[in-house]
């Protein structure tokens, strides 16, 4: 809670009505960046081939027509003691049409796993969507505190430069009295210089991260925005818990479990190949056909015909074990993968919980560093000013102010973009 209210203190409290907070900014990311709607269509893509007609389950039915024409010159010869035929110019004429229905009866379970392998897909195709959502929200976070970051050390170089130019105009003033010499003059324009320009990098840094923020919201980079000073800062859950939250819901542990499944699917479907075959065939159809030359001159069929297939494997020269034995080893792989996801997932939280134990001391001893190096910068202005110190130790306590407290907001920032990684490893941070 102290940290929260010392981050807001830092930031001050006022900002435009129609400045775009956080969550607006993580809303409309979602709703307009490009890469989350492609990936979006893509999960839809395989979305549409997961059902039961994709995996085989309903019979295919047709309606088939043929035509054929030839005109030849033909000569036949016939045994037991029919005439010899021969016809020149001899038209031979067919046409047919039929409605043909073919359907599988078994395949050793295959459509039942190929059923669930599309519907295993789909599911991986919706997790790495989520993925890729959560990337980008993370992004667009990230680059909102570096503008926070960007916008604070601005105004730091601001008030260094307000000393920097104080120092200045009166060291010009003492060069004109004889108090101080060309040299002290010299260093200090040269200090000024650079006060401007550190001052200058950290407003280009917050324009740069606008550019970037645009384009996650799918807008132009230049286009106008006014960006909250609000910094939301997240309230973390014990340990213990996280930990327990990760194997289960975080993104990289979820894609291993369902890739997992989906080896197991696929050693299942390899294993059915084992089984008969029973296909069915069947039309209902007319024939004709007329024949310019022969015994039969024409030739008419109206009617039901089917036929049954049985395929039983026995050998393909160890093709399919062969596919058997790598199925189910994958599906070890994909199981030993699922392990190690979870202890990553558990080794993030930790190793983010020791990360902020030292971002909490760094920020504790930061603190009263900027305190004393106020106080400190506070007398050596007195001293120079009576001529005790040199402009090299005034400008010693100047910098020591600069980085003590730009320090300070490094660690406060760092440690917003660790809680907030937390979220996502958590799996909450679309949440």
């Amino acid at each position: 809670m102290a940290l929260g209210l010392g981050i807001l203190l830092l930031m001050g409290s006022a900002k435009a009505q129609d400045s775009l907070t956080l969550s607006g900014l993580v809303s409309r990311t979602l709703a307009s960046n490009y890469q989350i709607q492609v990936s979006q269509i893509q999960s839809q893509q395989v979305g549409n081939l997961a059902t039961r007609g994709q995996a085989g389950f309903f019979p295919q039915i047709n309606a088939n027509g043929s035509g054929a024409f030839s005109q030849n010159n033909t000569k036949l010869e016939f045994a037991g003691g029919l005439p010899d035929v021969e016809r020149n110019g001899a038209i031979n004429t067919s046409y047919g049409a039929n409605i043909g229905l073919n359907y599988t009866v078994f395949n050793g379970f295959g459509r039942v796993y190929t059923y669930r392998s599309l519907v295993q897909q789909y599911q991986l195709s919706q997790l790495q969507a989520k993925l890729v959502a959560e990337n980008l929200v993370f992004e667009a976070i990230s680059r909102y505190v570096n503008f926070q970051q960007a916008r604070l050390n601005a105004q730091i170089a601001e008030g260094n430069l307000e000393v920097s130019a104080e120092r200045l105009n009166y060291t010009r003033e003492s060069v004109a009295t004889g108090a101080k010499t060309k040299l002290d003059l010299l260093s200090a324009e040269l200090d000024f210089k650079n006060d401007s320009l550190l001052w200058l990098q950290s407003k280009v840094g917050a324009e740069k991260e606008g550019f970037a923020l645009n384009v996650l919201m799918g807008e132009m980079p230049n286009t106008p925005v006014s960006l909250s000073t609000d910094m939301p800062i997240p309230v973390l859950e014990s340990e213990s818990v996280l930990v327990e939250k990760v194997s289960q819901n975080s993104s990289s542990v979820l894609l291993a479990q369902v890739s997992k499944e989906l080896s197991q699917t696929q050693s299942n479907l390899a294993h059915s190949r084992q089984l008969p075959t029973l296909n069915l065939n069947a039309n209902y159809g007319l024939l004709n056909s007329q024949n310019g030359a022969g015994i039969i001159l024409s030739q008419s069929n109206l009617g039901f015909n089917t036929s049954a297939t049985l395929v039983v494997p026995i050998f393909n020269g160890k093709q399919l074990s062969t596919a058997i034995k790598n199925s189910d080893l994958d599906m070890k792989i994909r199981s030993l993968e699922y392990e190690q996801a979870k202890l990553q997932a558990a080794q993030l939280i930790y190793e983010a919980f020791a990360d902020q134990r030292i971002l909490e001391a760094q920020i504790t001893t930061l603190t009263q560093s900027v305190s004393v190096a106020v106080r400190a910068l506070a007398r050596a202005k007195e001293a120079y000013a009576s001529g005790q110190i040199r402009f090299n130790d005034l400008r010693v306590a100047q910098v020591n102010v600069l980085q003590s407290e730009s320090a300070l907001v490094s660690a406060r920032m760092n440690l917003l973009r660790l809680r907030y990684s937390v979220l996502r490893l958590s799996g909450d941070l679309l949440n």
